[in-house]
């Protein structure tokens, strides 16, 4: 996978999200959320930076394919630009996940306000 595709995966999803087009839910771990399309599933995550002295967070994302294969693993890195892994990952800017991982957390929020806005009404 080219590094300019998975920036613009991440950027689109974003965006969409933002947009309101994206609904998120859990995942199955805290800090967590994903989302299904026909093909392909999305998972993100947020989890403390290891062995580091800046206090930050950590992001990744992998994509699922429709067997649950992971097909793709993307990290972010706080203090790296946008390199190719040789490991088979990619290593993205913390920022870009960090705003992926912040629009899909309050998809899940304005999810759930529907839904008990939607039950109180019902409720009477």
């Amino acid at each position: 996978m080219q590094p300019d595709r998975a920036i613009q995966l991440i950027d689109r999803l974003t965006a969409k999200t933002e947009e309101g087009e994206l609904r998120w839910s859990d995942g199955v771990r805290l800090n967590t959320y994903q989302i299904s399309f026909p093909d392909y599933s999305i998972i993100i995550e947020s989890g403390p930076q290891p062995k580091t002295i800046i206090s930050a967070n950590e992001y990744s994302m992998r994509i699922l394919d429709e067997k649950g294969n992971v097909v793709a693993n993307i990290i972010d890195d706080i203090t790296a630009g946008i390199m190719a892994s040789t490991l088979g990952r990619l290593v993205v800017e913390n920022k870009k996940m960090a705003r992926l991982f912040a629009a899909a957390q309050l998809s899940k929020s304005r999810t759930a306000d529907r839904a008990v806005e939607a039950l109180l009404e019902r409720l009477g």
